[in-house]
This record gives C-alpha cells, sequence and structure tokens, in this order.
C-alpha cells in the first residue's frame, strides 16, 4: 500500500538530488541509468520540478508516495553494487585440483548439482573448467581417449581448458568491475555461437591471476 508524507517527499528529494550528482561525477552510471530507465527518469524528473519550483516556504504542493522513493533507491542501488558483491567468494567455491580423479569431480557435480567446477593450480588460478559436457565428451570417446574413471583431471585438461572450449564460455572480469558494466559487456558476446556459462573474478580480470569470485549467468538474473 502506497504512503504519503512530507517526510517521504523529503527522502524523494534527497534520492533525486544523488541521482542528478551521478551526472556531474560519475557520468557513466548516470547514462546507464537513464538509457535504462527513461521513461522513470522523465516522470520523477518532472515531480521533483513541480515540487522545487511550487514549494513555498518548505510547503510542498503535494506528497510523494513511498513506491516512487522505492524506485529511484532501485535505481541507484543499480549502480552502486560491484560483481564482486553478488559472487561466491574464493573460500565459498567448490574448486578441484589437476591431480584430483574423474570419478571424485563427478560425485561433487552431482552432490552440489553443479553444471561447472573450476580447477585451480597451486596459486589459486584456474587453469581449467570441468563442465557436464567436456565429462560427457570424455565418456562418450572412452574408447578413442583411453578414459578410465579412475584418471585424473590432468590427462583431460586440454578438454578442460577454459580456451578450448568450444561449447561454453568463461568470461574473466576485475574485482572492481560494477555490476551494471558486467551486464553491458555481457551484452558485446550475445552473438557469440558459445553459451556464457562461467565469470571468473580475478584482481585485474587477468586469466593468469589468483581467482577471487565465480558468478553465473543466473545470479545475474536474481541481480537484475
Amino acid at each position: 500500500m502506497a504512503i504519503y508524507s512530507k517526510e517521504i517527499t523529503d527522502q524523494f528529494l534527497n534520492k533525486y538530488k544523488e541521482l542528478e550528482s551521478l551526472s556531474t561525477n560519475e557520468n557513466k552510471k548516470f547514462q546507464f541509468l537513464v538509457n535504462k530507465y527513461r521513461k522513470e527518469y522523465e516522470m520523477v524528473r518532472h515531480i521533483r520540478n513541480e515540487l522545487a519550483h511550487s514549494s513555498v516556504n518548505m510547503h510542498y504542493p503535494f506528497v510523494v508516495s513511498n513506491d516512487v522513493v522505492d524506485l529511484l533507491n532501485n535505481m541507484l542501488l543499480e549502480v552502486k553494487h560491484k560483481a564482486i558483491d553478488c559472487a561466491k567468494k574464493k573460500s565459498e567455491i567448490i574448486h578441484v585440483s589437476k591431480e584430483m580423479k574423474i570419478n571424485v569431480v563427478i560425485e561433487l557435480m552431482s552432490k552440489y548439482n553443479y553444471s561447472f567446477i573450476p580447477v585451480l593450480d597451486d596459486y589459486g588460478r584456474a587453469i581449467g573448467i570441468v563442465s557436464s559436457d567436456a565429462i560427457l565428451y570424455i565418456i562418450t570417446n572412452r574408447d578413442k581417449l583411453g578414459f578410465s574413471y579412475s584418471d585424473s583431471i590432468e590427462k583431460y585438461i586440454d578438454i578442460f581448458s577454459i580456451e578450448n572450449s568450444k561449447q561454453n564460455y568463461y568470461l574473466f572480469v576485475g574485482e572492481n568491475i560494477y555490476l551494471y558494466e558486467l551486464k553491458e559487456k555481457i551484452e558485446e558476446y550475445q552473438n557469440s555461437k558459445a553459451k556464457l556459462s562461467i565469470i571468473l573474478i580475478t584482481k585485474n580480470g587477468e586469466k593468469k591471476e589468483k581467482l577471487v569470485g565465480i558468478l553465473t549467468p543466473w545470479d545475474l538474473i536474481v541481480n537484475k
């Protein structure tokens, strides 16, 4: 239920001032919001102008509902969150080493209902991704590859390689990238034949750096 009051109207004006300050201090964020929420922006701008130009001695000609304040607040939050804030941190990530046996990895994927598990080296860097697609390929071609469930990941590291994946696309980004910037970056690859499966976060977005977090496309949907 919408609530109207002078206090909420004051909150609205403060939030609008915060939005407008982006145009001076962080114009990229401001333009992103204006382009995405053009109708909503025009509406709140009109409301703000009416309040600013028609108020007398801080008495407003009308008051604003909390729904409008919530709209503004949600818009601002969208450019405040960094991707790492929504990601699984290194300590939370289920990962494997290249020495681990395939049967153990399959058990982990089944236990946690994961389609992808990163392979990390001794320095915490991602050197591969074990995907359900890659596992299926190996099992399907078991005779050709001489596959055994007791084999280690290292034997098939070329198949699990991040660079060699044909069906899945893995994106590396830096830990300071904002969520809205990440979504824009992903749109650049929408026409790619490979599907985006995992977003790997390192300090500067370099593949040779330690992994600090992981995001999935589902995480981005949840944090729209």
